[in-house]
């Protein structure tokens, strides 16, 4: 998020892949959760992100659009015209199930987290 914003900025122009899909998760939330197993003694390797998935592009339009950012124009690409030396996967939404077993929780949509988190910035740079 902090990434789209920064850009956003500095430019009326964003470039962002539009065929690699995840969920988008807030590190609060995940530190929550992983707490949440350590209160418990819960142990294992488990899948934790907010609910919902969107692809880059979509998550960088919400991004801006709930932080109120405009004049920023955002474009889709494919991820081969970007040339990154990593190779990502197109795909990468993660089961939460095993977590949602363990714990009974589920974890808030992804939108929501957005929400939060720009609240959170917000509050941080009043305080400033």
């Amino acid at each position: 998020m902090r990434t789209i914003l920064d850009k956003a900025a500095t430019t009326d122009k964003l470039e962002v892949v539009d065929d690699q899909i995840g969920s988008p998760t807030y590190t609060r939330d995940l530190a929550v959760a992983v707490d949440l197993l350590l209160e418990r003694n819960i142990k294992g390797i488990f899948h934790i992100t907010n609910r919902g998935n969107c692809s880059w592009f979509q998550f960088a339009c919400k991004i801006l659009q709930a932080g109120g950012i405009t004049g920023v124009q955002v474009l889709p690409i494919k991820t081969d015209q970007l040339m990154r030396p990593a190779r990502r996967p197109c795909y990468s939404v993660l089961s939460m199930q095993k977590f949602i077993a363990a714990t009974g929780k589920t974890m808030q949509p992804w939108q929501l987290a957005l929400q939060d988190y720009l609240h959170d910035v917000r509050y941080q740079s009043s305080k400033k």
